[in-house]
């Protein structure tokens, strides 16, 4: 019996497809939630004062990584196919996280972090091709939709879990519970089937880089929609390097800190669901047109209300706007990524890469530098993701314009 006829008949249910890659992109969020709550022991631990900033570099430098990572992994995964590749990262994964547990200072710690990092972005990129594989279209947005439901369902208990997890063990050891986590998708991995056939592989050199970058900048749509992720997406990490800054800091409420990210995570993935049962029937172009004006409105209050209080704003009316906002990027960014990877199917896996290069790339520099101009106040924050909605509604609205030339 051929290797074809065996895989065919091991293809895994959508929900397994799902959790698998659900979880697979998960492993960045983990990587970076479930340490949020230990910040201020590692401030303590290597000698940093206790409002120090340097602790966002544990996120930023996990960023880069996840920068630098996908356009060598997606060359990989086009070339060599999914499943080995995947192999690959996860061993870098557990490798710089295990390292990071290992290191003595912080200097070496942002390199583990950077190295991590590169695991994380090789699984983001295998969980994305591997669903574009098999789908395509509002198919495709439906299953990105359902496997961010259960990438949710990690913030949701992660900072609860690291908050409990620093009271019974050294903040190191939650390091190492991330690298059993990447394990356990490597082992999982072994069981699924590959998704890309033999016929379909590419040659292995940066030429296919040029080649999925200039399909993307050549489609209206896709280039138009990765600009519109990379604008959400940048001020989405500003919320990820700052929460915990700004619930200690600005709302003095430090304890509630794992509660109040795991309750907006909740809102989050009950967003992705419900899209995820709809879009086919709304369509993948009107949802997300939608989904930016509701955005875009929150956003701006937001940032209303944080500029009328002097960047201290009564804290609940705060929050309800933020949940707001952060459902709607939930809703918006697997969307957006849907509709940018359909006129490039041809080169999903590079193309994939190419887009979570410039999405994460951009996300790490404004995650930073809105983290080193915070000022005590929640302004630079709501700042962010207002000027993220304006922005990514006019790429959106753009393609609805005519091309030069074109008669409407």
């Amino acid at each position: 019996m051929t290797v074809a006829v065996l895989e065919a008949r091991r293809q895994p249910s959508r929900l397994e497809l799902r959790a698998f890659a659900g979880l697979s992109m998960a492993s960045a969020a983990i990587s970076i939630d479930l340490i949020l709550p230990a910040f201020s022991r590692i401030r303590s631990d290597l000698g940093l004062a206790p409002d120090s900033a340097a602790t966002a570099g544990l996120v930023t430098a996990f960023f880069l990584g996840m920068a630098v990572g996908p356009i060598p992994f997606g060359l990989m995964a086009d070339r060599f196919g999914r499943r080995l590749v995947l192999l690959a990262t996860c061993a870098l994964f557990v490798g710089g996280a295990l390292a990071a547990a290992a290191v003595p200072s912080l200097h070496w710690m942002l390199w583990a972090r950077f190295a991590w990092g590169l695991g994380a972005a090789g699984l983001r990129v295998i969980a994305v091709a591997t669903i574009r594989d098999r789908f395509v279209g509002a198919d495709m947005a439906r299953e990105m939709a359902f496997a961010m439901t259960i990438f949710i369902l990690v913030p949701v208990v992660a900072p609860a879990l690291g908050a409990g997890l620093i009271k019974i063990m050294p903040w190191r050891g939650m390091f190492v519970v991330c690298a059993v986590f990447a394990a356990a998708i490597a082992l999982w991995s072994l069981r699924l089937p590959e998704t890309l056939p033999d016929d379909n592989r590419q040659p292995l050199h940066l030429r296919q880089v040029w080649i999925a970058t200039m399909a993307i900048v050549h489609s209206r749509a896709a280039l138009l929609y990765t600009l519109a992720s990379v604008a959400i997406f940048a001020a989405f990490s500003s919320y990820l390097a700052s929460s915990e800054r700004v619930v200690d800091e600005v709302f003095h409420r430090k304890s509630w800190f794992p509660f109040i990210f795991g309750g907006i995570a909740i809102l989050m993935g009950a967003g992705s669901m419900s899209v995820g049962r709809n879009v086919e029937r709304i369509g993948l172009d009107r949802l997300i047109r939608w989904s930016l004006v509701a955005y875009t409105v929150a956003a701006i209050a937001m940032y209303s209300v944080s500029l009328s209080a002097g960047g201290h704003p009564t804290f609940w009316p705060f929050i309800i706007l933020l949940a707001l906002v952060l459902v709607g990027h939930n809703v918006l960014f697997p969307n957006l990524n849907a509709a940018a990877m359909v006129p490039v199917g041809h080169v999903a896996g590079t193309a994939a890469a190419v887009y979570a290069t410039v999405t994460t790339a951009a996300g790490a520099l404004v995650g930073s530098w809105l983290d080193h101009i915070f000022d005590g106040t929640v302004n630079p924050f709501s700042l962010a993701f207002g000027m993220a909605g304006v922005v990514a509604l006019g790429m959106v609205l753009a393609l609805r314009l005519p091309r030069a030339g074109e008669v409407r």
